[in-house]
């Protein structure tokens, strides 16, 4: 029989919709690649998925945090716990008021603080509901930037310090993050163990390679034995 492409449900999708694309001239940061689409938003509510998050959920992540958006008719950001000694690589949140179990409402934000000065253990992920009055504010940092980086986590703490609400959501779903040659390795084992076109194969695979570790193993400790 013929193959469906497993390419043909996006396709369809990507038929309903309309693109516009604004390209950010020399990568500045994330907050100059919002402040660079900010003719395309307008005056709405805006979405902002970063790529290198992948997150698998039932629920996709963004849905989870415009689910809240609309209820509490603020800025979400999604968040995770993160061990202690890698909040160096994240912006973290501080907690003003736990409103739920996985809502909170935020503080201020931090980018990538001394592990051991971080305001909390919760990390922001790449997925965000925000305000158009975000603009003003990237306006102004963006002006006193100089041409340097403009990073979000600095235009949201204004913007929390400015009086606007801002929350954070620990998303459910397992989130592969693809920053790292790690990550992206284990993001294509983790997807590939789940498909059922892939699983068997791919459990199977491993499985061979934990007996040529050992065999690697046991010929290395021979050698070493052998050695005068």
């Amino acid at each position: 029989g013929s193959k469906v492409s497993p390419l043909a449900g996006l396709k369809r999708l990507v038929a309903q919709l309309q693109f516009s694309y604004v390209q950010q001239a020399t990568p500045r940061g994330l907050g100059d690649a919002v402040w660079t689409a900010r003719n395309l938003i307008g005056k709405e509510y805006f979405g902002v998925l970063l790529p290198d998050d992948i997150i698998v959920s039932p629920t996709p992540g963004l849905l989870q945090l415009l689910k809240i958006a609309r209820q509490e008719k603020a800025s979400v950001l999604a968040v995770q716990e993160v061990p202690r000694e890698l909040l160096g690589q994240y912006g973290v949140i501080e907690v003003r008021k736990q409103l739920t179990p996985s809502l909170f409402q935020v503080g201020n934000l931090i980018e990538k603080p001394e592990p051991k000065q971080a305001p909390s253990n919760l990390a922001i992920i790449g997925r965000y509901i925000l305000t158009p009055k975000l603009f003003p504010i990237l306006d102004e940092l963006q002006a006193q930037s100089d041409g340097g980086e403009l990073q979000l986590t600095p235009a949201l703490a204004q913007l929390v310090r400015s009086g606007e609400k801002l929350l954070a959501y620990k998303v459910s779903g397992l989130r592969y993050d693809l920053g790292t040659p790690l990550g992206w390795i284990k993001a294509i084992i983790g997807m590939a163990s789940q498909d059922p076109r892939y699983a068997q194969p791919v459990r199977e695979f491993i499985a061979t390679l934990d007996s040529v570790d050992s065999f690697v193993y046991n010929q290395q400790r021979i050698l070493a034995q052998q050695q005068p």
